[in-house]
């Protein structure tokens, strides 16, 4: 602003900036006290300079201008009107004058006498025309407020030099104090709108006290008029005696008519004052709301932000969780389903900051029901698992097998596989499913009841991968286990001793159960690929028929298989494969 705001900031701002005040830093005091309504220990502010803080005083006279627009222009609005009816009178007036007067005012009188009421129409309109420049262009809105002050002072300036020349006017109508009637009406009415154009208080007290200076203190001091108000002859020969009036001026009177006069003049005076000084306290009480609130929603979006923070935290840890879970496919859909009900069922969750919503069971089997054609299935298994678990304490049997297990998780990364589940000393593993692939075949929507319980899924056929290589890749991934396997000691002092069995065939793929929901895959082919694995030899790898005609014509790793037959469990004989 110009005087108290835009001139007196750059030269007294260092001065006045006495706090930095950190919202990051009351965050944590925020979040407990915010739920009584205010900060505990706010932003601390001048009687009517804002905040100690400077920059965060310029923060909000940019949100006052940004979150008042329609204020702004409506007092404009008013202020052309306010001016523009006095001059379209002062021209009806002019007229009506020249046609009684004998030497009628000359056109450049006329232009003369209305200039200043022009060149006030004139610095409204651009203090509008401006406003809306700097709402479409420039960043800081701020400068709306200093804007609105520069027009009040320039409008003060020419009130004042019209005031001074045309102080008669209203005495023809108003008697000996139309002076007055005249400055309030004319010159200090528009001095209202400070209060619809949310001024701030020590504007409003700037543009009220110069404008209410120069027109009640220095006009009526340079032309005498004080002097004039309170002259009783004046007074009297105003107050005439006239029939038809209540009280009649002269006698015992006059005194009476002298005293009241002033007393009537004083009256409207201090009233013109009571109004400016109401101005001012609206100002003040309205911005000192304003800028609690201010500092609450700063305080709020802050706390909103570092919610989101936390909760983008939990998202990313809640999809990691999911994906060392299932297939990162999987995970993939049930994070999309997830986001999709959360967007529906909580939309509320930004302003009311609530709980990550768990996985129902309709979200996962809508989610991961699939058919995959040719995959290879492997279990490997521990030989003498049970009599070891009998012979060694329960956690170094749990120490054990993690360590087993972390290793084939290792392999699992090298060799392009799925893992599926590990049950008890079993590990089984996947490699054809084409998770990665967004292309499906078909889809096709089930339904089906069991006794009372009902149910409904989506199967979707999935793309069908190189089976030769699915098939080669679950074999290179036996190989690896059995090696590492061998190389470890169990609680009970022997060496680990492992078997595999493999089969390829079709499966299907989905999430069972809602309490530790799991993926699994179901399908004849896992039966056998289990039954590969039990029936076969110590460190040597089983394979079905199906698998070896895959694989057979490929001789990479130095494997040679040993053909078998082999009495299988629900399948009688079959013919199977072994490592040299």
């Amino acid at each position: 602003m110009v005087l108290l705001g835009f001139v007196f900031e750059r030269l007294c701002g260092s001065w006045l900036h006495k706090e930095n005040f950190v919202f990051d830093a009351h965050l944590l005091e925020a979040s407990q006290s915010m739920k009584r309504g205010r900060l505990a220990n706010p932003p601390q502010q001048y009687f009517i300079f804002g905040f100690k803080d400077r920059r965060l005083e310029q923060r909000y006279l940019d949100s006052v201008a940004r979150n008042n627009r329609s204020r702004i222009f409506g007092g404009f609005s008013l202020l052309i009107m306010v001016v523009l009816l006095p001059l379209i009178f002062s021209v009806v007036d002019s007229v009506a004058y020249s046609r009684e007067d004998a030497n009628p005012p000359t056109a450049s009188d006329w232009t003369l006498s209305l200039f200043p009421l022009c060149l006030s129409l004139l610095t409204f309109t651009s203090g509008f025309a401006l406003s809306f420049y700097v709402y479409k262009v420039v960043e800081s809105k701020a400068w709306v407020m200093h804007i609105v002050e520069t027009v009040f002072l320039f409008f003060a300036a020419f009130a004042t030099y019209d005031f001074s020349q045309s102080y008669t006017v209203f005495s023809v109508g108003f008697g000996l104090h139309g002076w007055l009637v005249m400055a309030s009406f004319i010159y200090l009415s528009p001095l209202l709108t400070t209060f619809i154009m949310v001024v701030p208080p020590a504007q409003t007290l700037e543009v009220t006290g110069v404008t209410g200076a120069l027109i009640l203190i220095f006009v009526p001091t340079w032309a005498n008029l004080w002097s004039l108000s309170f002259n009783n002859t004046l007074i009297l020969s105003t107050l005439a005696p006239e029939e038809g009036k209540l009280v009649q001026c002269s006698g015992n009177l006059a005194e009476y008519c002298v005293f009241s006069s002033k007393l009537y003049f004083c009256f409207c005076l201090c009233v013109i004052v009571f109004i400016g000084v109401c101005l001012v306290f609206v100002s003040y009480d309205f911005h000192s709301e304003s800028r609690q609130a201010f500092v609450n929603r700063q305080v709020l979006s802050l706390l909103a932000e570092a919610r989101e923070l936390e909760y983008a935290k939990q998202k990313k840890t809640q999809e990691k969780l999911i994906e060392s879970i299932f297939p990162k496919a999987i995970a993939r859909d049930l994070v999309k389903r997830q986001e999709e009900i959360r967007s529906v069922t909580d939309a509320g969750f930004r302003g009311e900051f609530g709980p990550i919503h768990s996985l129902s069971a309709s979200d996962l089997t809508l989610a991961v029901a699939r058919f995959h054609q040719d995959v290879t299935i492997l279990f490997t298994d521990i030989v003498g698992f049970t009599a070891m678990a009998g012979e060694a304490q329960p956690f170094e049997v749990m120490q054990f097998l993690h360590v087993l297990f972390t290793t084939y998780d290792r392999l699992i990364e090298k060799t392009n596989v799925w893992k599926i589940e590990t049950i008890g000393d079993a590990f089984m593993i996947a490699s054809g499913l084409s998770m990665g692939s967004d292309i499906v075949s078909s889809q096709q929507s089930y339904s089906g009841s069991w006794g009372n319980a009902k149910t409904s899924s989506t199967l979707i056929s999935c793309e069908t991968l190189d089976a030769r290589s699915s098939a080669w890749n679950a074999i290179l991934f036996g190989k690896r286990a059995l090696e590492e396997g061998s190389q470890l000691m169990m609680p009970n002092g022997r060496w680990c001793q492992i078997r595999v069995g493999a089969h390829t065939g079709d499966v299907c793929s989905g999430v069972v159960g809602t309490a530790m929901p799991r993926y699994c895959l179901f399908g004849d082919t896992v039966n056998v690929a289990s039954r590969m694995e039990s029936t076969g030899e110590v460190d040597r790898i089983q394979i079905s028929e199906d698998t070896f005609k895959l694989v057979c014509d490929d001789h990479r790793e130095g494997i040679t298989w040993r053909r078998r037959e082999s009495q299988v469990k629900g399948k009688g004989s079959m013919i199977s494969y072994l490592t040299e």
